[in-house]
Order: structure tokens, then C-alpha cells, then sequence
């Protein structure tokens, strides 16, 4: 009675042991083919990289004086903080903008989507230069929206909006926004709308069906499109 049974192990270990072989043969031609590639960024981006941080801690003999003075002095102190905040709050500038418009995407008709995705992908066909000259007619001193708020009585004198932080902020969240929204809108694409059906279905409310469902299956474009504006910011 335990031949039958050894003879399927010794098939099966046979037939794992063919499986294996037949899936390095793959692995191999697909490292054979991105070989060119991995070699390019090696001598193009790797050695460079290496051979910096190399002479960094060689002036001539060995040294860590300068990542020392990186770290504590003030001026690389300073720039490293704004660096930082600028990135995080451009981030979450995108994320509270880019949340609602990626849902709206994913949840409407294909025809209505197809008339809002040109609006999210003309920026990239339009240069950073030009789209940085523009914000200077909308949020100048004389620009477009000062204007408007002075002249609906809401402002006595325009506000200060350009060359300092919220003019940055502005520019940047302009900027990546469409990362954003791209990186959640890929996402919820692929969300099953009768999840939300059944909760409703169950008793759960919009909202908290919303919380419990959509909100958690839709975290990783979060995630992915957060980390994703913070490099680049």
C-alpha cells in the first residue's frame, strides 16, 4: 500500500526538480536581457556614487570631519530642515488634493473620465519654466486672485503670496499633484464596486463603509504616491 504513494513523491520531487530547472533557464534569459541595462547604470550611476562617497572620507587620509560638519553645522542644519518640511507638507498638500479627484476618477463614467484626464495630463506637456511664469499672473501682488479679493472687498492690500514659502508650496503641489493622483487613481481603478454594495447591503453606512472598505484597499496608491512626491519633492 506505500509503493503507490512513494512512487507520486519520487514523480512529484521529479517534476518540482524540472519545474526549478525550466524557471532559473527563465530568470537566466531575463538577466541576460536586462544585463546592458544593469551594466549601464553601474558605470553611469553606482561607480560615481561610490567613488564619491570614496573620496569623501579620504582628505588625504582617512576622515569623517566632513559628514561631522554636515550634520551639525548650522547652514547644512538649516537646509536639510527646509528641505524636509517643504517635501512633507507638499506631500500632504497632494495627498488632501489628489485623494478626491483620483475617487472622482474612479467612480464616474468612462465618458466623463475621458474629459478630465486631459485636464490632469496637459501640465506634463507644458514646461515647469512656463507653468512657474504663470503662477506669477494668478497669485502676484496684481495677479488674477489678488484682484479679485480686493475687489470683492474680502482684502484691504494683496497678499504677499510669491517668493516666499506659501508661493513654494503653491508651485510644487501644482507640480506633483498629477503624480499623485495617477498613483491613487491606479489603484482604486481596481477596487471591486460591489465591496461597497455589500457593506451598504450588511448595514453599514456610506461612510463607514467608505472607512472600513474603500479607505484601507486604496492605502498602497496612498503610500506608493506619497513616498513617490516626496522624492521628488
Amino acid at each position: 500500500m506505500a509503493q503507490p504513494k512513494v512512487l507520486a513523491s519520487v514523480s512529484e520531487r521529479a517534476n518540482y526538480r524540472e519545474l526549478f530547472l525550466v524557471r532559473i533557464r527563465e530568470q537566466s534569459y531575463f538577466f541576460l536581457l536586462t544585463l546592458p541595462a544593469i551594466l549601464l547604470l553601474v558605470f553611469l550611476f553606482l561607480y560615481p556614487l561610490l567613488s564619491f562617497f570614496t573620496r569623501s572620507l579620504f582628505d588625504p587620509s582617512w576622515t569623517t570631519e566632513h559628514y561631522v560638519q554636515a550634520a551639525t553645522g548650522a547652514a547644512w542644519g538649516k537646509i536639510f530642515r527646509n528641505t524636509f518640511e517643504i517635501s512633507l507638507f507638499t506631500t500632504l498638500g497632494c495627498l488632501i488634493l489628489g485623494y478626491p479627484i483620483a475617487y472622482l476618477l474612479a467612480n464616474i463614467s468612462n465618458r466623463r473620465r475621458n474629459l478630465l484626464m486631459p485636464l490632469i495630463i496637459i501640465p506634463f506637456w507644458t514646461s515647469v519654466l512656463v507653468r512657474a511664469y504663470a503662477w506669477i499672473g494668478v497669485i502676484g501682488r496684481q495677479g488674477v486672485f489678488n484682484v479679485a479679493l480686493v475687489d470683492l472687498g474680502l482684502i484691504s492690500s494683496p497678499l504677499a503670496l510669491l517668493y516666499n514659502r506659501p508661493g513654494v508650496y503653491i508651485g510644487m503641489i501644482h507640480y506633483l499633484l498629477p503624480f499623485m493622483i495617477f498613483a491613487i487613481y491606479a489603484v482604486m481603478s481596481g477596487i471591486p464596486k460591489d465591496l461597497l454594495q455589500a457593506a451598504e447591503g450588511l448595514g453599514a453606512s456610506p461612510l463607514r463603509s467608505f472607512l472600513r472598505v474603500y479607505l484601507p484597499l486604496s492605502l498602497p496608491g496612498v503610500g506608493a504616491g506619497c513616498l513617490l512626491v516626496f522624492i521628488l519633492a
